[in-house]
């Protein structure tokens, strides 16, 4: 919307009309997975967890959900690294290519999951895996929400070297 807005183009409080239509939806299990999908997935080399969140979320800084850090095995590729703050553009095809085969995503031999804290923003990691030829792409939707609640799952944390001293 602001950049809708920055370059000029209309905008109206006022409801649209359209005309009636028909849409009948069908669902597609195959892009969610549950909680214990994504507990096989740990130690399944031929599975790519990607961890959606901020890196200070995926590292175990924050307090956010019930307990901090991230699914072992995941990944961290933050959702709101794709876009041009400048632009409000997406990134070209190339460059979103590049960010996700740095962890193996575009792989076709590889499932991949997302997750986040409750599926929003997996889905953009998904979506962008979908553009960019990932078929085999699954979203957590319980994500860290669910996870974190429940002390029998595991939760990694990145130990940070801010206490060292030189």
């Amino acid at each position: 919307m602001p950049k809708w807005t920055e370059e000029g183009k209309p905008v109206t409080t006022k409801p649209g009309s359209y005309p009636e239509g028909t849409f009948t939806s069908k669902r597609r299990s195959e892009l969610l997975s549950t909680k214990a999908d994504v507990l096989n997935a740990i130690n399944d080399e031929n599975v790519i967890l990607i961890n959606s969140l901020t890196e200070a979320d995926f590292n175990g800084d924050t307090d956010t959900y019930k307990r901090s850090g991230h699914i072992p095995g995941s990944v961290n590729v933050f959702f709101g690294d794709h876009y041009d703050a400048k632009t409000r553009e997406l990134y070209n095809e190339v460059k979103l290519r590049e960010t996700f085969d740095k962890v193996g995503a575009l792989d076709p031999n590889n499932k991949v999951i997302t997750y986040c804290g409750s599926g929003i923003a997996a889905t953009w990691n998904a979506l962008i895996l979908n553009k960019l030829g990932q078929q085999n792409v699954a979203m957590y939707d319980g994500s860290m929400t669910v996870w974190a609640q429940d002390p029998s799952l595991p939760l990694d944390k990145v130990k940070s070297n801010s206490s060292l001293s030189f």
